[in-house]
């Protein structure tokens, strides 16, 4: 897993300050790439500056709002195990 550091942002459904991105493949967050709240799990866009702007998830393809799932439900396993 790669961590990415960036300039901290605000999650916009809970509040929790996050300054950071991490991905198996060393994803670098850019303007328009989702993120997910490591406190809340709730789906949120990067925007100019990377700060984090609320998300409709009802926006998503089937297959993706499905992956989006399965990263959200792996963050929860890996919460409840730390």
């Amino acid at each position: 897993m790669k961590t990415t550091r960036h300039k901290p942002t605000s999650c916009p459904e809970c509040g929790y300050t996050l300054d950071s991105a991490s991905s198996p493949a060393g994803f670098k967050p850019k303007p328009g790439d989702l993120a997910i709240c490591i406190e809340c799990y709730a789906v949120s866009q990067y925007g100019d500056e990377l700060a984090l702007h609320a998300f409709d998830t009802a926006l998503l393809s089937p297959a993706d709002a499905a992956e989006i799932r399965r990263h959200v439900e792996a963050l929860q396993r890996s919460k409840q195990h730390a």
